[in-house]
Order: structure tokens, then sequence, then C-alpha cells
């Protein structure tokens, strides 16, 4: 049996909890490796410079800043316009290590 990895250049992720520990990893590596990258997380400062960080790597990245947990704000927060931006309407993989509730995706989806 040949299982091959696909490549995760055309992929579209969005991490949440993106600033610290184990999602701020995975979204600078994924980031490497060309993934487009929609970070969420309370901390605009530390999703600022990820957003930097994997964009002066040659990376695509945008951020929202927003409790991941909170369905009513992630809703407010401007989900879909952040997709827009850097995918209109496409979620290759939500991935979501945030210790809360599930991340609210209907929030997420862009029009």
């Amino acid at each position: 049996m040949n299982s091959a990895l696909q490549p995760l250049d055309p992929h579209v992720i969005v991490i949440a909890a993106a600033s610290t520990g184990i999602g701020l990893v995975t979204a600078k590596m994924a980031g490497k490796a060309g993934t487009t990258i929609i970070a969420a997380a309370r901390n605009a400062s530390a999703l600022r410079t990820l957003v930097s960080e994997i964009e002066a790597n040659g990376g695509r990245a945008a951020y929202v800043v927003c409790d991941v947990g909170n369905e009513a704000e992630v809703a407010q927060e401007g989900w879909p316009i952040s997709l827009s931006l850097i995918h209109p309407g496409r979620i290759d993989t939500p991935y979501n290590q945030h210790g809360g509730n599930p991340m609210p995706m209907q929030g997420c989806i862009a029009a």
C-alpha cells in the first residue's frame, strides 16, 4: 500500500489559538511549507508578529483577533472578511487545539 502525503502549499488552514504553543508552531511550520494561514487568537500583537514572520518567509497569512471558543464573538469579528481577502470561500483545514469548546465553523465560512 502506497499512501503519499499531499503537499500543503495549495491549502488554506484556519488555525485557532495561533498566538502561542502548539497553534503558533503549527502556523509557522505550515506557513513555511507554503500553506495559506488564517490565524485566530485573542492576542493581537502575537498574531501580527506571526503574520509578519510568515509573510517575510514568502508565505500568505491573515489574522482575526477573537476568542474562538465564543460563537457570538467569532461571528462578529470578521471571519468572512478575512477569509475572502485570503482565499474566497475556501477553507481546506480547520485546525482547532484551543482547549475549549469546538470552534464554531459556521461563523467562519466566507460567502
